[in-house]
């Protein structure tokens, strides 16, 4: 598979490559990822374009059978909305990258990839009758149809909910987030130990997750591990990954870090200024500011 890589600023988008690369890994040769793509010399950029390198062929997977030969994707991380002003910046940017590129509307597609349902967009977008919204017989998967195809055509478009999804081939997909379960990240170590290729894509997506979703697994006792409270595939995993003193460590700064805060809190009670009690405890003054609150 071709790809042009660039460093990400955003670590979820770079989870989200990872994914991609994995689940087209087939097309080896006959498709090109591109990240983070630059429609200038500076920013703005597309999250990705994938582009069909061969015929127009149809590729076999769950969201990506919607793919035509030129696709600008736009990923929006659990931390990020999928509003009116970035569902309309994309369009314009796909029109950039058509431009730029000299494709036809009707050979490019947009793909909008949320971790969560934009119900305020997609409230908006029916309430003032601009596109319909036709959920596709997959889960997790909405076409976006413009009510009025005028004059000026506009590429056809999908919105993808990663946490929806169920298809076996986007299992990834809708594991990419920020609220997993025990079950959830369970079933992310089985999905790595029956993956023969991209395996240290995987791990790196694995192990982003873990730190992404650490406060919730700590809840749930799968991350003490100096006290043996996790699952028995994730202590299997972890090893064979190297994982288990990285994942101590995180622990241990997150237990200084908790014993930090609570020193802050007793001298805020008792009436210490907040420049002091961050030289002391090693926070940053906004971090103790917070703590106020």
């Amino acid at each position: 598979m071709q790809e042009s890589e660039q460093k990400s600023p955003n670590n979820w988008t770079n989870w989200f490559v990872q994914i991609m690369k994995y689940m087209l890994g087939k097309y080896d040769g006959r498709i090109k990822i591109t990240s983070e793509y630059p429609l200038f010399s500076d920013p703005p950029r597309i999250d990705i374009v994938i582009v069909k390198l061969l015929e127009d062929f149809v590729i076999e997977n769950t969201v990506a059978k919607f793919f035509k030969m030129h696709n600008v994707i736009e990923f929006k991380s659990p931390k990020d909305t999928l509003n009116i002003q970035s569902f309309k910046k994309v369009i314009g940017y796909s029109f950039f990258y058509m431009s730029q590129n000299k494709v036809e509307v009707k050979d490019t597609a947009i793909s909008f990839v949320s971790v969560r349902y934009p119900k305020r967009l997609i409230n908006y977008l029916r309430k003032e009758k601009i596109y319909e919204i036709i959920p596709s017989q997959d889960s997790g998967i909405y076409y976006i149809i413009p009510y009025s195809k005028g004059k000026s055509p506009l590429p056809k478009m999908q919105l993808v909910v990663s946490s929806e999804l169920e298809a076996k081939d986007v299992q990834w997909l809708e594991m990419l987030r920020d609220n997993l379960s025990a079950e959830n990240l369970a079933k992310c170590f089985e999905l790595y130990d029956n993956s023969e290729e991209y395996r240290e894509q995987l791990e790196e997506v694995l192990k982003g997750l873990l730190i992404a979703n650490e406060e919730l697994l700590d809840k749930e006792g799968l991350m003490t591990i100096k006290e043996k409270r996790f699952k028995e595939k994730f202590a299997v995993w972890a090893e064979k990954a190297g994982m288990v003193q990285f994942l101590e460590q995180r622990a241990e700064q997150r237990a200084m870090r908790q014993r930090a805060e609570q020193i802050a809190r007793n001298m805020l009670d008792r009436g210490m200024d907040v420049d002091t009690i961050a030289s002391i405890t090693g926070l940053f003054v906004d971090d103790v500011l917070r703590l106020q609150y």
